[in-house]
């Protein structure tokens, strides 16, 4: 039989989508950290959003995240989180306790938080192929590890989670805990779908709304 040569498989194979590695070093990092600060209540909202930012890289979801995070300095007057966890436990859920404005500062900026999840390391424009310039088909893409989404989801959806429903765990763990899985879970099904220029648009939109009704409450007065 003749010889048939044969070229030798690429060693950089580029990382499925969805999966840790295309989610990067960087991202994933940005990512547990966010995660931690936003479930333990802890540290500057400063910061918290600095980390979202990173993680959702897209320049409509920074955007959405950077305005949420006025709309709960607006609403609570302070940037800690601790503060905010604190004031929740008190007061009750932000998305619930009144005024009607900044109940639906809260939810909004929720809104917003979920809605910038990003695909680890998908493409966003609905044509089937990854980011980069990898010709990667969407089956081969469907067929990667979710791992990526979930850590992304964990990140927006626990941030989520502790503006509209945050009161310190030690106080009311149940409705911090239900609030923080609803959340992930809708967290998770946006950083699965390919169209994250709709979904950050929509982001956007609703973060704008959240530091509207914030500054609404802000200016007028009418307290927490």
């Amino acid at each position: 039989m003749p010889k048939l040569l044969l070229e030798p498989p690429d060693p950089n194979v580029p990382p499925r989508s969805g999966s840790l590695a295309a989610l990067g070093p960087l991202r994933l990092s940005a990512a547990g950290a966010a995660t931690v600060l936003a479930l333990s209540s802890t540290g500057h909202i400063g910061v918290l959003v600095a980390l979202l930012a990173v993680l959702v890289a897209q320049p409509l979801a920074v955007g959405a995240v950077l305005l949420a995070g006025l709309a709960v300095l607006e609403r609570w007057g302070s940037p800690s989180l601790e503060a905010v966890a604190g004031a929740q436990s008190v007061l009750g859920a932000g998305g619930v306790v009144g005024p009607a404005t900044a109940a639906a500062s809260a939810w909004f900026a929720a809104a917003a938080l979920v809605l910038a999840s990003p695909r680890a390391g998908g493409g966003d424009d609905g044509g089937g192929y990854d980011v980069g310039g990898r010709d990667a088909p969407v089956g081969s893409q469907r067929r990667g590890s979710r791992a990526g989404a979930l850590v992304v989801a964990l990140a927006t959806g626990s941030t989520a989670a502790l503006v509209v429903a945050g009161p310190e765990l030690a106080v009311d763990l149940p409705v911090r805990l239900g609030a923080t899985a609803a959340a992930v879970v809708v967290a998770a099904a946006v950083s699965s779908q390919r169209w994250q220029y709709l979904s950050a648009g929509l982001a956007l939109a609703a973060a704008v709304a959240a530091a509207a009704l914030g500054a609404a409450v802000t200016t007028g007065r009418v307290g927490l």
